[in-house]
């Protein structure tokens, strides 16, 4: 038989064949709470029944939900909460696949099931010093394959590439995210307002972007124009090494990033007319995008407009018909969106002996956008202006393309100084 003992407001009891004592008590418009008080003494149970009860009534009094909550749990609440966001179309694909694993592996590897409510700054100091040696001394030192999901398959490699401390933009984006998980779980009423922990981001240094000079891109761009005008290769080779010649082109003469590449449509470029209809005297164009944040509309280079005139012929060799505003400026021989061009890039930046910036930085797809950003400053466009046309802030530019300042005054460093010497 259980034992129990009545209060006013909450009552003790213990289960049949457990010695163990529990509290339980109602809550208008929550329900019965019961909980596990952890003792087989009466009197320790007394109070703790007592504390359980008045901490659910001074939640409910803050607007908060009466049940304490693990980390656990609100997290994967959380990660739900993303899924159904993705599939709403509210946030892009690679939310899940990336954010769900870093979840489960580092925010929930560490907080565990301790209650959400009870994390504050000193647990999270202790959290960002855990994640910065995680593959190194920490847990992931004794790791050594890693499993993920790919296009529907489970597929595992070694996490030897992994076996170095987090970088300092890797702890930005996840210190971001866990915020994102506790400002979330403050409007479900897990956490009241001044129990949300202050997350600082970790600051990255200003390392300039990886670009290319005049002369590195005239290089490169006439290396890719004379590939693909080869005399032995068949029309269709031609036809996807233009496309990669009109990519670095309009890279570079717009300032796109790649995404913003990838997602355009023919009826994003507003006003435009292809050569072979209005030869002459054509009107001026300006591009929407979407991209990495807000869609946003731009003036590019007038030298990007010869991009539009050869995809506009490849477009019809290919698709063999006139396209529509939601057809893709980039496409494969069907018409459909291509899904990269990274590849072809690879190859044409080895062949140029270009891989690699002075600093020894990696080049890539974003080069392109570095460069225009770079030629614009050196030809003294206001930053302002720059930063409204690619879509970012004035502060990121003066701090990535600081060394572009230093080239725009060089007559001036170059000075006859030395007449007093």
């Amino acid at each position: 038989m259980s034992s129990s003992t009545t209060q006013d407001d909450y009552q003790l009891y213990q289960r049949p064949g457990s010695e163990k004592w529990y509290v339980r008590f109602s809550v208008k418009g929550h329900g019965q709470i019961r909980k596990s008080l952890d003792t087989n003494d009466p009197e320790i149970a007394a109070k703790k029944a007592y504390q359980v009860w008045y901490e659910a009534q001074h939640r409910v009094k803050m607007g908060l939900d009466v049940r304490e909550r693990s980390f656990r749990d609100v997290a994967e609440q959380y990660i739900d909460h993303l899924t159904k966001q993705v599939q709403h179309g509210e946030k892009p694909k690679h939310v899940i696949s990336l954010d769900g694993p870093t979840i489960r592996r580092y925010f929930i590897g560490f907080f565990g099931d301790k209650p959400i409510d009870g994390i504050g700054l000193k647990d999270i100091t202790r959290y960002q010093d855990w994640r910065k040696t995680y593959w190194t001394t920490g847990p992931g030192s004794k790791i050594d394959t890693i499993t993920y999901e790919r296009a529907g398959r489970i597929v595992s490699r070694p996490v030897s590439t992994l076996r170095q401390p987090a970088t300092p933009s890797r702890l930005r984006r996840e210190s971001v995210m866990l915020r994102q998980l506790f400002n979330q779980a403050y409007k479900w009423g897990y956490v009241s307002g001044n129990h949300v922990p202050l997350i600082e981001s970790v600051k990255a240094p200003d390392n300039p972007r990886p670009s290319f000079t005049a002369e590195e891109f005239k290089a490169l761009k006439q290396l890719a124009l004379s590939r693909a005008t080869e005399d032995d290769i068949s029309k269709h080779i031609k036809d996807e090494r233009m496309m990669l010649f009109c990519y670095i082109n309009l890279a570079a003469y717009s300032g796109m990033r790649p995404t913003e590449l990838k997602n355009l449509n023919w009826g994003d470029i507003q006003s435009y007319i292809p050569i072979s209809e209005v030869p002459a005297n054509r009107p001026p164009i300006s591009i929407s995008v979407r991209g990495k944040k807000l869609a946003r509309t731009f003036i590019p280079h007038p030298l990007a407009f010869a991009s539009f005139d050869l995809l506009h012929m490849i477009w019809m060799r290919w698709v063999k018909r006139d396209h529509e505003k939601t057809d893709p400026v980039f496409f494969g021989p069907s018409g459909k969106r291509l899904g990269s061009l990274n590849k072809g890039l690879h190859i044409l930046l080895k062949m140029a002996g270009l891989e690699k910036d002075h600093r020894g930085a990696k080049r890539t797809a974003y080069s392109f956008r570095h460069f225009y950003i770079s030629q614009m400053l050196v030809n003294n466009v206001d930053v302002f202006l720059v930063a409204q046309n690619t879509g970012t802030s004035p502060d990121m530019i003066r701090r990535f393309y600081a060394d572009v300042d230093i080239h725009k005054q060089a007559d001036v460093l170059r000075g006859k100084w030395e007449k007093g010497t």
